[in-house]
């Protein structure tokens, strides 16, 4: 990921670019663009099962009762 300064006013101008992390992230923007979530990923924990659950509201429903008051 790469970083670079910005400034705004009163002309417009951008810095020269530099590394910010130089680890494997996945990231996503807020939808008000403020902030951001990053989950480093370690690619020695690849999973090697996959679990696929058919009829997850109905399988939620049996381990989560809901009590009628």
């Amino acid at each position: 990921m790469m970083v670079a300064p910005v400034q705004s006013g009163p002309a417009f101008s951008v810095g020269a670019p530099g590394v910010l992390f130089e680890r494997s992230l996945s990231y996503d923007v807020t939808a008000d663009g403020r902030e951001f979530l990053m989950i480093e990923r370690q690619l020695d924990l690849v999973p090697n099962q996959l679990s696929v659950v058919l009829d997850w509201g109905g399988e939620l429903r049996r381990r989560v009762p809901v009590r009628a008051d």
